[in-house]
């Protein structure tokens, strides 16, 4: 699937309302799942930024890891879900990996899944930290949709914004 998704990405580019993300100097950083990855496990976002890269949309550099677990955000409770302070702790930067990022560098965090943004938000932030003259952005494969009658079609490609809320400290995703 995450060759399908690279393909459709670069069949697709300038159609795409995020077409400015990718570019060869582009660096994609696939985002850690939710706990420290084990050898030999599947993680998604790793693989989705392995194919973009042979699609010609940026160069992949693994420079966050996860250092402790937090809760799944897909599988959890609105009230259970990890708000981005947890995830921003609970994520570290691999230093040699993250010293080759450029300092002006385009950041795209790449995930399968968003949810409310909590997870990106918190990873951009942990990559700011490292290279505060970089910009950060999100693409995820796929997000969710809580009221269905925003559900539009199974391939809806968007733009859309994160937004931390200090006074709730969580995250609002539109769209």
């Amino acid at each position: 699937m995450a060759s399908l998704i690279a393909w459709m990405l670069r069949r697709e580019l300038e159609r795409l309302p995020f077409s400015d993300f990718f570019r060869r100097d582009a660096v994609l950083v696939p985002v850690p799942k939710s706990s420290p990855i084990k050898p030999d496990t599947l993680w998604v976002p790793y693989e989705l930024a392995t194919y973009m890269e042979k699609e010609g949309l940026g160069k992949m550099q693994v420079a966050l890891e996860r250092v402790r677990s937090v809760n799944r955000s897909s599988t959890s409770a609105p009230k259970d879900r990890p708000l981005p302070r947890e995830h921003y702790e609970s994520l570290g930067i691999l230093k040699a990996n993250a010293q080759r990022i450029p300092e002006d560098a385009l950041v795209v965090l790449v995930d399968d899944v968003v949810t409310r943004g909590s997870t990106m938000f918190g990873a951009a932030m942990r990559v700011l930290d490292e290279c505060p003259s970089a910009t950060v952005v999100g693409f995820a494969a796929m997000r969710t949709i809580s009221d269905p009658r925003e559900f539009k079609s199974w391939i809806d490609p968007v733009r859309g914004e994160i937004s931390y809320r200090e006074d709730r400290g969580d995250t609002l995703r539109r769209p």
